[in-house]
């Protein structure tokens, strides 16, 4: 029997979910959790033990870069000192966890969600140029060659991994959604009756309000269409452009527009029901090799996407595919509102678009999970 540590600093249901497939696999006699959040961590096996490290700060690109440092030095000291004999799943996050294995020898996987040190060019931090880019690259490269599993999510994702080690290697592993969150009927949504929702078509943002969500775009969208009674646009989150959102809803006078800090766990499935129109939007570098993981659970709860993408974005692949919703370029403010108004009139269009979406349940579920179990 061996022994697994599991390490991510930002911990949900999808490293529930692998670290519940390690267990019931029967090939571990041990198996720990290393996170920064382990209040996230519902429906994990008692058989699962979990170790803290420092959390994932977002809050600055200087606190950013030190929770990354500060956790990736807990894991080596802990690796180094504890968990020497223990086989490692490391997850990208903190994107420095890399470095770790230029000093232990533990045999080791990998899970990429973010390809570094990329993220800090494409961001506008550096340049490839940079020292640090230059000496993290090439720490980069080691860590892939001598991984012995090396997962992502996407075809995009792994044709940017595919620059620091064969594309042969990397095995792709869609995300999936939360077993947990199941449908909740309006007619039953506390939510609905708590915001006074009763009788409207809701379109809906829940997630992270940053620079590449473009969440301002729904409120240009909402502009033009407060004179619509029966439509409201939800927008639930935090992040950095967060207060710009709330400037710009106050400013414009938008009473069609509801603005929500994050639910609470125990909400999300009222919360995320209330949807009629999901809305998803990824920009630049990114949208070719991720599709937000929200995207999976408004995929659950069978609701239609409205999306903003690029045309080769790894987003309107996944609709081009399942056909569960549409994808729409940022200038196409009529063609959003025309999709928009069309789901509101016709119910055998939404009920195609829920058959639509059924196919896909079964692309993304949890019993992804298991794929990580090598035999």
């Amino acid at each position: 029997m061996k022994s697994i540590l599991i390490v991510n600093q930002s911990s949900g249901y999808l490293m529930v979910d692998i670290a519940n497939a390690f267990v019931n696999s029967g090939k571990y006699d041990r198996i720990v959790l290393m996170v920064g959040n382990p209040e996230t961590l519902r429906g994990l096996d008692k058989n699962v033990c979990v170790e803290k490290i420092c959390k994932y700060n977002r809050k600055s690109l200087r606190r950013r870069f030190f929770s990354w440092v500060y956790g990736t030095i807990q894991v080596f000291f802990r690796v180094l000192f504890k968990y020497r004999s223990y086989e490692l799943f490391l997850v990208s996050n903190p994107p420095t966890i890399s470095f770790i294995t230029l000093f232990c020898k533990n045999l080791y996987s990998t899970l990429i969600y973010d390809v570094y040190p990329d993220g800090i060019v494409s961001g506008g931090f550096v340049t490839r140029k940079n020292l640090l880019f230059r000496i993290w690259a090439k720490v980069t490269k080691k860590f892939y060659q001598n991984a012995q599993y090396i997962y992502t999510i996407t075809e995009g994702m792994a044709d940017r991994i595919s620059q620091y080690c064969d594309r042969e290697r990397i095995e792709i592993i869609p995300v999936w959604y939360s077993a947990d969150l199941n449908p909740i009927d309006k007619v039953k949504n506390t939510f609905i009756l708590e915001h006074g929702l009763q009788d409207k078509f809701i379109i809906m943002y829940s997630g992270n309000i940053g620079k590449g969500h473009n969440v301002k775009l729904l409120v240009s969208i909402a502009e033009r269409m407060k004179e619509d009674d029966d439509v409201r646009f939800v927008i639930i989150g935090d992040g950095w452009e967060k207060k710009m959102i709330q400037d710009s809803v106050i400013g414009k006078s938008l009473k069609n527009v509801l603005l929500l800090p994050f639910q609470p766990f125990d909400k999300l499935a009222y919360s995320l029901s209330a949807a009629d129109i999901a809305y998803i939007s990824v920009e630049g570098r990114a949208s070719t090799v991720c599709v937000p993981s929200k995207t999976f659970n408004f995929i659950k709860l069978s609701k239609p996407l409205l999306c903003v993408a690029e045309t080769n974005s790894e987003l309107a692949k996944l609709i081009q595919t399942y056909k569960n919703g549409r994808v729409f370029d940022p200038s196409d403010l009529d063609g959003i509102i025309s999709f928009i108004k069309n789901l509101k009139d016709s119910v055998e269009l939404r009920e195609q678009y829920k058959v639509n979406v059924s196919v896909a349940k079964n692309v993304f579920s949890p019993n992804n999970a298991y794929q990580f179990i090598k035999k």
